[in-house]
């Protein structure tokens, strides 16, 4: 189970623990450790430099310094940092990818407005 961040604002699956399944969540996921299942998430998606997503992400936006191996669906920002790597397809209507970060898949850009109605 991901463990409540300190500060109450969402919730983290910590440095040196791996979750095994799909996580479904409204609130901010931050991801330092590794999960190897899909997230939806209604919120902000943080996978810090130690984190691993080891399958599909689905999040209001998302913002990698560690690794996905799987597809990603953004409904307002994707933000690759430089010690980010990503391998799959994005979907998004904006995305910031730093250089020296990896990225390798698909890339889709999207209207937000048509997305959001």
């Amino acid at each position: 189970m991901a463990a409540r961040k300190p500060d109450g604002g969402g919730s983290v699956i910590g440095p040196g623990l791996v979750v095994t399944g799909n996580v479904q969540t409204s609130e901010p996921f931050s991801v330092l450790g590794v999960l190897e299942g899909n997230l939806r998430c209604g919120n902000a998606v943080e996978v810090g430099p130690s984190g691993r997503i080891r399958g599909d992400v689905q999040a209001q936006g998302v913002v990698v310094e560690g690794r996905v191996d799987g597809n990603i669906m953004v409904e307002d920002k994707l933000d690759l940092r430089v010690t980010g790597r990503v391998r799959g397809d994005i979907v998004a209507p904006r995305v910031a990818m730093v250089e020296g970060s990896f990225f390798r898949g698909r890339l889709m850009t999207t209207n937000a407005a048509r997305k959001r109605g």
